[in-house]
Parts: structure tokens; sequence; C-alpha cells
């Protein structure tokens, strides 16, 4: 089964593909998908920048709902990989994630957009 990580629907979907094949536990769970930057502003079927969706929220909710199948096994790993695009634009200040704007909604330039989101 495919799994897009930008979709609330294809995680959950990929969830339950998992679950009718009766698979119950898994040892490792290696989360290293993610998007540099996107040209433009581009949003997810679900709304949401597809930077901070795809880099963020669909390994949240990947990992939450296969807790229970982790749980299952005697001694599971998650791994989570990253990338240096938290530490900003070189020759910028550190970049602080905008609660109240969390599609970047305010930012002009694609540069500025995306790190707080990406």
């Amino acid at each position: 089964k495919a799994l897009d990580l930008s979709s609330a629907d294809s995680v959950y979907d990929f969830v339950d593909e998992w679950d009718r094949h009766g698979l119950e536990c898994v040892d490792r769970l290696i989360l290293g998908a993610g998007l540099g930057l996107v040209p433009g502003r581009q949003r997810t079927t679900d709304r949401i920048d597809a930077n901070f969706a795809v880099n963020h929220l669909g390994h949240f909710l990947l990992t939450n709902l296969m807790l229970d199948a982790l749980r299952a096994s005697k001694a599971f790993r998650v791994v989570v990989l990253g990338s240096e695009m938290h530490r900003g634009i070189p020759g910028t200040d550190p970049i602080e994630l905008d609660l109240e704007d969390i599609n970047c909604e305010e930012y002009t330039d694609d540069w500025e957009a995306h790190p707080p989101c990406g």
C-alpha cells in the first residue's frame, strides 16, 4: 500500500490496510520522508502547508496510529531522521515557529515561508 504523508486519509488507509492483513507487530519504524523547499505555496488536500504536513504531521500521525503494533514488539524502536533545515537559511536569524500562522500565510518570500513550516 502506498503511503502519502501529505494526506491524513492516506495515513489512516495505510494503517487500516496493515490491520486488515493481521500484522500485529512492528519492530522498527523509520521516519525518513521529507520535503525540501516546494516551489510556491503548496497545500495538501487537508489544506496544510505541504512541507509541514509531510515533514512533521504525517510522521506524527503515523507513529500514533502504529503505537499498538509498536508496543507489541518486545524491543521496538522509532527512528526519526532529520536535516539541517531547522537551522534556517544561512545568514538569517534562527527561525521560530509561528503557531498563529502555521501555514505561513503572512510570509511573502518562498525562502521566508518554508523554514518555519518545513
